[in-house]
């Protein structure tokens, strides 16, 4: 077979340190990182089984292990790899992504169409690239606090609403007074947030819960902190 565009959707990290391939992120639980590829190939009931009894102390639960395997990545029988987006060979060795495993549409092989627009994006032919997303990723329609997970409140919701519609029309905005205005709403709506100069100082959009629990069952990161700090975002690569 020959060289194909791989596409993924999904929550990511783009400063990634690595070292001829290997992770030496001190983010990441060496234990994690040491047996990346044998923890990836295992089966994922016992994953199943973590998130149920997460789902029990959440005031919903997502019911993962009812979801029918039609409704998993690939349309079969999901395994803990189908998370994990990582490939220092053919991919960038700082950009790692975790995609929810009930996204189907989520990551996927090129159609003709991507095969023909990557080259117009200006990328030279097959280099690797991705994309940070500043707005949450449906159905996962919400906010929080990046330090502590804790879901952000309307106001806080409203407050990012009106900067980034703002910095859009500041981009083709030519009246003085209305530019002003933009920069004056951005300024405002950053002292409610807490913020001095980007939103994201402070907040982010949602992690989902199913990635939220891989990543304490597989005991990924040194800090839970980190994990709140994973960024929404498109990466592709050729493999």
């Amino acid at each position: 077979m020959g060289i194909r565009i791989k596409k993924t959707l999904g929550y990511g990290l783009c400063d990634v340190k690595s070292e001829n391939g290997i992770i030496t992120d001190p983010r990441f639980n060496q234990e994690w990182s040491d047996n990346l590829w044998e923890w990836e190939g295992k089966n994922i009931e016992g994953f199943f089984e973590f998130a149920k009894a997460e789902d029990e102390k959440r005031e919903w639960g997502l019911g993962l292990h009812l979801f029918p395997d039609a409704s998993f990545i690939g349309g079969g029988k999901p395994y803990l790899y189908d998370f994990l987006t990582y490939d220092s060979e053919y991919g960038l060795e700082n950009v790692i992504v975790l995609t929810p495993i009930t996204g189907r549409e989520w990551k996927r092989f090129d159609d003709m169409i991507d095969y023909y627009e990557e080259p117009t994006k200006g990328y030279r032919s097959c280099d690797p690239h991705f994309e940070v997303l500043d707005v949450p990723l449906y159905p996962y329609d919400a906010y929080i606090n990046n330090e502590t997970g804790e879901i952000a409140d309307e106001t806080v919701r409203e407050m990012i609403y009106q900067i980034r519609n703002s910095t859009i029309d500041l981009k083709t905005e030519k009246n003085e007074k209305k530019i002003d205005a933009y920069h004056y709403i951005i300024e405002l709506a950053l002292k409610k947030l807490d913020c001095e100069m980007h939103w994201t100082e402070k907040w982010n959009v949602m992690i989902p819960e199913e990635i939220q629990d891989y990543c304490r069952y597989m005991n990924m990161f040194t800090n839970e902190s980190h994990m709140w700090k994973l960024q929404p975002m498109i990466y592709t690569y050729w493999s």
